[in-house]
């Protein structure tokens, strides 16, 4: 969680912050010669790193406003901000999900419950996303194709990595090249401050 002695933080500063927690995650599982040089135990790595994900994206989807505080973030949250903060939090809880199954079952393994995940994730914001006045048939769309094809993944129905890649890719893409142009796509009725920018940026 936050570091002790963040008296400030601006946009660019929190999302550093919660990028380098997840590149942390992601990275334990495909390291292990780098740990073993220093004696270290991947796995142990890898389980803590994905429990400290489920825990960190926990505590901020069930208390965003709180979460946010904690990173000295020193302005009252906005309602387009709270969204963001769950968006990007359920998204942590998926990841330490994806670090544990990567590890475990592979590369296959890892791509189905990130694709499921995904899908499970974007259903528990929906609540979350309504609020923002949107449309919902992106939304719908979005969950549709991550559960078919987390599920046709999972069932061994797509032998390459390649398509659920493309997918990622292309969320992943839109949201961290022009966030602000993503956000009109989406035509949500609420405006998003460079911080609601910066987590969706993160989140996507």
């Amino acid at each position: 969680w936050p570091s002790v002695g963040l008296a400030q933080c601006t946009p660019d500063n929190m999302l550093s912050l919660l990028a380098l927690t997840a590149a942390l995650a992601s990275r334990s599982a495909v390291t292990p010669s780098y740990l073993r040089l220093r004696g270290g135990d991947v796995d142990t790595v890898t389980n803590g790193m994905a429990l400290l994900q489920v825990a960190s994206g926990t505590f901020a989807f069930m208390a965003p406003e709180r979460n946010i505080e904690m990173y000295g973030y020193d302005k009252e949250p906005t309602k387009v901000e709270v969204a963001m903060m769950r968006y990007l939090a359920v998204g942590q809880v998926v990841l330490g999900a994806t670090s544990v199954a990567g590890l475990e079952g592979g590369s296959k393994a890892a791509q189905a419950m990130s694709l499921s995940g995904g899908a499970a994730s974007l259903l528990a914001c929906a609540p979350v996303f309504e609020a923002l006045g949107g449309p919902k048939e992106p939304l719908a769309a979005w969950i549709a194709a991550l559960a078919v094809l987390g599920k046709a993944t999972r069932a061994g129905k797509v032998k390459s990595v390649v398509p659920g890649t493309v997918l990622g890719g292309i969320a992943a893409a839109q949201a961290l090249v022009a966030p602000d142009k993503t956000w009109e796509a989406y035509k949500n009725k609420l405006p998003a401050t460079e911080m609601a920018l910066a987590l969706f940026s993160l989140a996507g």
